[in-house]
């Protein structure tokens, strides 16, 4: 028995094939690496084959093909097709690698408050290039103008966080271990109910949506993709409703409600890229002419806007996420509980 206990990896390449394994997998895969454990370079080669099989299955469980499609058009409208088919690949696999819980709010804070800082070091740089024309006047205000943009950005990110997190907090949670089958399946059904609800009157927003985005949205192929978006999601929406199910048995109602929470959560991530994706298009757009106009300023704090509206919408569908994963593991660790 002791010398078993000593067959374990060392500390330093099992502290790198875990930061390398998928957040949600992360202690199945390592203890099935542990149990096959020889020596280090029997680990690393063991590693090296299971981990991108593992990365790949994340990454199959996590595609969203109508989020990443909206993605990409912000891309290929923002930064053109190269960016966009490079870019694209990085964030499939950043959702292989989702935390399985929500963030935890000092996380949360600390990456807003990075992210503040990251963008004024961007407008910093881009004032810093811009020659001799930063020794004039308007250079000498714009540089002074971006030196504050950092220390207002904090708290205002902060505090979007802050009321994501709270909002979190005020979910109602499946937190009881012990259901009965009746009693699970009726949560369930009310969910289903108020998801009906919701969708129909998303539908109809959608739908005007659509109406105002083929009459007045000029943006080239960027603005037809997103128009016909809004038309089909809306059409969608209404005839793709959450079905009332059977009772069943405990096992069957649980997984249901399962692979309810995991499609809602994915509808839900398209939809709220989906409706910043106008802001984010047009703010692209303006910034661009501004700046080819000579409004440095003007161009550049809305290119900040949008920076910030999609740190937002990230920072809301990490928030469902985590939220609904917490959920679905709850669920599976749920015990039926004999009326």
């Amino acid at each position: 028995m002791e010398g078993a206990a000593l067959r374990i990896p060392p500390e330093k390449l099992d502290s790198l094939v875990r930061l390398l394994i998928p957040p949600a997998v992360r202690e199945e895969v390592t203890g099935d690496l542990w149990e096959t454990y020889q020596n280090p370079e029997q680990y690393a080669r063991e590693a090296l084959r299971t981990v991108p099989l593992v990365v790949f299955s994340q990454v199959r469980r996590h595609f969203n093909l109508p989020a990443l499609l909206l993605q990409g058009v912000l891309l290929y409208a923002c930064l053109g097709p190269v960016a966009a088919a490079l870019i694209l690949p990085l964030l499939m696999v950043a959702a292989a690698y989702q935390p399985a819980t929500r963030p935890t709010p000092r996380r949360a804070m600390r990456e807003a408050i990075m992210v503040a800082f990251a963008v004024l070091a961007l407008l910093q740089a881009a004032w810093g290039t811009s020659g001799d024309w930063k020794f004039s006047t308007d250079g000498i205000r714009l540089g002074l103008q971006l030196f504050f943009v950092g220390p207002c950005l904090s708290p205002l990110l902060c505090l979007l966080r802050t009321g994501l997190i709270v909002d979190g907090d005020r979910r109602p949670s499946l937190g009881s271990r012990e259901w009965t089958t009746d009693e699970l399946a009726g949560n369930r059904d009310r969910l289903i109910v108020r998801l009906r609800r919701a969708r129909v009157m998303e539908a109809a927003a959608l739908a005007a949506a659509a109406i105002v985005s083929w009459r007045f949205l000029d943006q080239g192929v960027p603005g037809l993709v997103l128009a016909l978006l809004f038309t089909v999601t809306a059409l969608l929406l209404v005839l793709d409703m959450p079905a009332a199910a059977d009772a069943g048995d405990f096992l069957s109602v649980r997984a249901g409600y399962q692979r309810l929470l995991t499609r809602q959560q994915q509808l839900r991530s398209f939809l709220w890229w989906l409706w910043c994706t106008p802001a984010v298009l047009v703010l692209h757009s303006n910034a661009v002419a501004l700046a080819s106009d000579g409004n440095l300023i003007k161009g550049l704090l809305r290119a900040v806007a949008a920076i910030m509206l999609c740190f937002f919408v990230n920072a809301l569908n990490r928030e469902g996420a985590g939220w609904a994963q917490e959920q679905i593991s709850l669920l599976g660790r749920m015990r039926e509980k004999l009326a």
